[in-house]
């Protein structure tokens, strides 16, 4: 719980990330991602892929840039 993870400069084309218990994590994906957040998480993707599915919950956000 609440633990932070920096990945941004391991570049995918695709990933899939779930985060949960107010944990950050950050990624690089080009063309698909994937996202599961919940319980006030955080996740960030990087690349602007095209392809994004999302699922958030309690108060878990995710930006796509």
């Amino acid at each position: 719980s609440g633990s932070s993870v920096s990945l941004q400069k391991l570049e995918c084309t695709s990933a899939d990330v779930d985060a949960s218990s107010g944990s950050s994590i950050r990624i690089y994906a080009s063309a698909s991602v994937d996202v599961d957040a919940s319980s006030g998480s955080s996740i960030t993707v990087s690349g602007n892929p095209s392809d994004v599915t999302k699922d958030t919950s309690s108060g878990a956000s995710v930006r796509i840039q």
